[in-house]
């Protein structure tokens, strides 16, 4: 099943071509690192004699299914602090956006960037801060042997969600902005982790047996297109006009190039300690 998935997203992904942003605008990129969630990641420490706990946020009995890995910023952090993002940040000097993402995902999570095939590119989203940031997906071949090891200046935890989750609408709702003149409707999951799969700063025996992340904002944005992509289907809810595929694969949005303001929005009705967004 993640073989076929892997297949047709890479595919669909070539046929985007994303341009660079033309209007002088500040560059970031995030990494979405996706692999087969038959082989995990390296269990944390803490929690490696304890058996897998039902993941509510999976809608598939399939074990052979695609996951990402996602990180929590550290709750210190001025800007966006304690919410759920992909590894990722602005661009330096003379970087693209493969090599600031793959910069990053080493630096945040301890991922090598010899274990990551980039697949390929989305368009660049410009976030309310008027950055243009590039998702850019990439597979871990061989993330079983890989523990992630959250950054403690940047990063409070790392985890893994089932990429099929974010087309389901068992814990999806959803918030309606204004902004750039805009009604934009922002996407929030609300999804359970067992412990087995969230890697913390310190190994803490009594952390809780799960713990619930709300993935939103331009993480969500991000998935839910990759999703929908490697899928070839609609989620169940309604995204914009991102909902419906063309026959090429692309979602008409993309195909216009219009890029998508889903970043940095004001926080879904959840507790702030569990809140999603990026850094950019």
């Amino acid at each position: 099943m993640a073989h076929a998935l892997l297949a047709a997203l890479r595919r669909r992904l070539r046929d985007i071509a994303p341009p660079p942003p033309s209007n002088g605008a500040p560059a970031a990129a995030v990494l979405v690192p996706l692999f087969r969630s038959a082989t995990p990641p390296a269990p944390p420490t803490s929690t490696s004699n304890q058996p897998p706990a039902p993941n509510n946020a999976s809608s598939s009995s399939s074990s052979d299914q695609l996951a990402v890995l996602l990180t929590r910023r550290s709750a210190k952090l001025r800007r966006h602090g304690g919410e759920v993002a992909l590894p990722g940040g602005r661009l330096d000097p003379g970087e693209t956006a493969r090599d600031a993402a793959l910069r990053e995902a080493h630096e945040e999570c301890g991922l090598p960037p010899s274990k990551v095939t980039i697949l390929g590119e989305l368009d660049p989203m410009l976030s309310k801060h008027k950055v243009w940031v590039t998702p850019v997906v990439g597979l871990v071949e061989d993330i079983s042997s890989f523990k992630p090891t959250p950054n403690p200046g940047e990063v409070d935890s790392i985890f893994w969600v089932p990429l099929e989750s974010m087309l389901s609408s068992k814990c999806h709702s959803h918030t309606d902005i204004e902004l750039f003149n805009t009604t934009l409707r922002i996407h929030n999951f609300d999804v359970e982790v067992d412990a087995t799969r969230i890697w913390r700063c310190s190994d803490d025996s009594k952390s809780p047996s799960s713990e619930n992340f709300v993935i939103w904002g331009l993480t969500s944005a991000i998935l839910v297109r990759i999703a929908m992509l490697a899928h070839d289907a609609a989620p169940e809810f309604e995204f914009g006009p991102s909902a419906d595929l063309t026959d090429d694969g692309r979602d008409e949005h993309t195909r216009r190039n219009v890029p998508a303001v889903s970043l940095g929005t004001p926080s879904p009705p959840s507790p702030p300690s569990s809140s999603s967004s990026s850094r950019m």
